[in-house]
């Protein structure tokens, strides 16, 4: 113990905290990643290994230098998260995806941006890259009643082959941006935001966390932002395509249980009311899909189902 007390730093800067679900490849193409780049800084890296069972376990093993967390089972990404926090000591919290890489010191970049902004800055992320070097989505409004409008008939216009241009406003990546909600791929947190508001929502299985999250953290007063110096690609959806679809029926039953969920959370009785009325314009879309026709069915009693906690442990 007096030799372990010799190389630990007296004070962690950031700590990074992985969830890693049969994706034994990328997330070990992450980890890599990170012990090639980061230097410069004390950080340490949590791995909560949700129970999988595609050579993960000997994978993580092999790494001596990370805090390998076994859930004991699929607890779904927000709690996996919330327990991973845990085991953390670090000054700033960094929730990364396990299909992320880093291709610049952005760990070390997370704390440099953080010292210099205002405490009130609560919640930072970077400029997402896809493996081509486009802009990847890296964040996002807070959902609303509105929002749940325009989504409903843009599905709609799209099925007419009219499409909405909508503004990205991804011109200037070389400046930081205030944005409602930095996407759940990089979330780099401060420790004393997560203290006295608390981390994801544990009745949120998968889907919308992040955003239930950083709105909680906005009626606290913090902000969030996306800042340019951290160059991370984001793979995008790794661990939840199933063959050639982006999106699995359970999946996609666990997003809108998650959309519903959120709403709850969120609105008045008589706004959630109504947002419910608008979500079932929806469903034409989906028998058009490809999903089965069993699967369309029960997509259409979801959409008459109260929303509920889903505190799932697969």
């Amino acid at each position: 113990s007096s030799i372990l007390s010799l190389i630990i730093p007296k004070e962690m800067n950031i700590s990074i905290i992985i969830v890693n679900y049969n994706t034994r490849v990328v997330t070990k193409q992450c980890l890599d990643s990170i012990f090639k780049w980061t230097k410069d800084i004390s950080f340490e890296v949590i791995v909560v290994d949700n129970d999988s069972h595609d050579g993960s376990k000997e994978m993580l093993a092999s790494y001596p230098n990370i805090k390998y967390v076994q859930s004991g089972g699929n607890l779904g990404f927000g709690k996996a998260n919330n327990l991973g926090y845990k085991f953390s000591s670090g000054r700033y919290i960094l929730l990364l995806n396990s299909d992320t890489y880093l291709l610049n010191n952005a760990i070390k970049c997370f704390v440099d941006e953080f010292d210099k902004l205002p405490p009130m800055v609560g919640c930072i992320g970077g400029w997402l890259r896809s493996p081509d070097g486009d802009i990847n989505n890296s964040y996002g409004q807070i959902p609303n009643i509105y929002s749940a409008i325009n989504n409903s008939f843009g599905l709609y216009l799209r099925v007419l082959g009219i499409k909405l241009t909508q503004k990205k406003e991804y011109d200037d990546t070389a400046k930081s941006k205030h944005v409602e909600y930095v996407m759940g791929a990089d979330i780099c947190i401060r420790r004393e935001v997560v203290e006295k508001c608390g981390l994801f929502d544990s009745d949120f299985f998968m889907y919308y966390e992040e955003s239930e999250m950083q709105n909680r953290y906005r009626q606290s007063g913090y902000t969030s932002m996306i800042v340019p110096t951290p160059l991370i690609v984001h793979l995008e959806c790794v661990s939840s395509k199933v063959a050639n679809k982006k999106y699995s029926y359970a999946n996609r039953q666990t997003f809108f249980n998650s959309y519903m969920l959120y709403m709850k959370k969120t609105c008045s009785p008589l706004v959630y009311l109504f947002f419910r009325i608008v979500f079932l314009f929806q469903f034409p879309i989906f028998l058009a899909s490809y999903y089965t026709l069993k699967e369309k069915l029960g997509m259409l009693a979801l959409m008459f189902k109260p929303a509920k906690a889903d505190r799932r442990r697969l």
